[in-house]
C-alpha cells in the first residue's frame, strides 16, 4: 500500500489528487471491473464478484485482486449478523469511491448519489439484506443456468450479456393520477442461439422479481395493483405486449398462499387480466446456491405446474424502459 494511502488511512487527511494517482497506479482491467462491480452492486460476496466478473478472470483470480484491492484500502467489507449468510459483503471504500470516480471523470459525490454507494445507501441496502441476499442467489443461478435452460433442439446457447437492479422504482401516470410501482428486482438476459443455418441469434429476455420478508396480504396486493396499472400506463401502450412476467419468491407456505390470493383479488379489484408469472416456495436455507431454472413454479392465474423458462419471451432491444441500467463501463449494447 502507498505510504500516502497509509497516511489518509490512519490520520483521516483529506484525500489529494497525488494520493488517487498512486493508488490506482498498480490498478490492472480486473481490478477496474472489480471497482466497478462494486459500485453499481454495493455489498457483493465474493462468490457473487466471481460470477459477476468470471467472464474476464478465473474464480482464483477474481479473489486474489479482491483480497489485494482491500489490502490497498480501495474495498472494505462487513460481516452481517443475517443468518445464512456467515460470509463478508464487500463494499467500495471512501478511497475506491474516489478513485474509480477519477477514472470515469464523474464527481464521486454524483457515483454516490446515482448507484446509492454512500453511507446512507449502504446502511439502507444492510437493513434489506434478508430479502437482497436471497434475490442475489436466485440471480446468481439464473445467470449460471442460463444456457443449459435455454438450450432448445440440442442447440446450447451462449449468455453473452446480462444485468440486474435492485429496488426497481417507475413512477407512471394512470388515470390522470400519479402512481409507483415497486419491484425487490428486475434481471435481463442476452442469449445468443445458434440458428440451424450456422448463424447466431442475440435475444433479449426479461423478468421481474418479487419478495417480501411479511406475510401482509395487503401489502402484496398493493404491489400487485401497482405493477397492474403500470402495465396499463399510457407510457407503456407502446410496448404492451412485451410486458415483463414477474416471477415471486415465497418464504414459507403461508406467504405462497397470501401471494396466490392477492393475484387473484388484485386482478379483480381493477378488473384486468392477471399478471403474467409465477410462483416458488424459496426458504432462506433453500436459497443457498440454488438453481431457480429447476424449482417448482406455478403460473400465477392458475396455480398451475411450469417451468420458468416456458415464461420468458424475446423482446425487441427497444424496450428499454424494462430493461435494468447496466453496471458502468459496460458495452453500449447492455444500455
Amino acid at each position: 500500500m502507498p505510504e500516502s494511502t497509509r497516511k489518509m488511512r490512519r490520520t483521516g487527511y483529506r484525500l489529494t489528487a497525488e494520493m488517487l494517482t498512486q493508488a490506482s497506479a498498480t490498478l490492472t482491467e480486473i481490478d477496474w471491473r472489480i471497482l466497478h462491480w462494486l459500485l453499481r452492486y454495493p455489498l457483493q460476496r465474493a462468490d457473487d464478484l466471481v460470477v459477476g466478473v468470471t467472464r474476464w478472470a478465473s474464480r482464483a483470480t477474481v479473489y486474489r485482486h479482491l483480497q489485494g484491492l482491500e489490502a490497498d484500502g480501495l474495498v472494505e467489507s462487513v460481516l452481517p449478523k443475517t443468518p445464512g449468510t456467515g460470509k463478508r459483503l464487500y463494499h467500495l471504500s471512501n478511497l475506491g469511491l474516489h478513485v474509480l470516480a477519477r477514472h470515469l471523470e464523474r464527481p464521486a459525490r454524483d457515483l454516490a448519489r446515482e448507484w446509492q454507494a454512500g453511507e446512507a445507501g449502504l446502511l439502507c441496502r444492510l437493513a434489506r439484506l434478508p430479502t437482497l441476499l436471497p434475490l442475489q442467489e436466485v440471480v446468481n443461478g439464473l445467470v449460471t443456468g442460463a444456457a443449459e435452460a435455454m438450450t432448445t433442439q440440442g442447440r446450447r446457447p451462449e449468455l453473452v450479456r446480462w444485468t440486474w437492479q435492485s429496488d426497481v422504482v417507475r413512477r407512471f401516470q394512470y388515470r390522470e393520477q400519479a402512481a409507483r410501482m415497486f419491484v425487490d428486482g428486475a434481471v435481463a438476459l442476452c442469449i445468443r442461439a445458434p440458428q440451424s443455418d450456422g448463424a447466431t441469434l442475440d435475444r433479449w429476455y426479461g423478468l421481474f422479481l418479487l419478495a417480501t420478508e411479511l406475510d401482509d396480504e395487503r401489502l402484496m396486493r398493493l404491489r400487485l395493483e401497482r405493477l397492474l396499472c403500470w402495465r396499463e400506463s399510457p407510457e407503456r401502450w407502446s410496448s404492451y405486449q412485451h410486458m415483463l412476467p414477474v416471477f415471486i419468491l415465497a418464504a414459507t407456505p403461508r406467504q405462497c398462499e397470501h401471494w396466490q390470493q392477492a393475484v387473484e383479488t388484485s386482478a379483480l379489484k381493477l378488473r384486468l387480466d392477471p399478471l403474467q408469472g409465477a410462483l416458488t416456495r424459496l426458504s432462506q436455507l433453500e436459497s443457498l446456491h440454488i438453481n431457480p431454472w429447476r424449482l417448482a413454479w406455478h403460473i400465477l392465474s392458475t396455480n398451475h405446474p411450469c417451468h420458468l423458462g416456458d415464461l420468458l419471451r424475446a423482446v425487441p432491444d427497444l424496450v428499454s424502459v424494462e430493461h435494468p441500467a447496466p453496471a458502468p463501463g459496460t458495452p453500449t449494447a447492455l444500455r
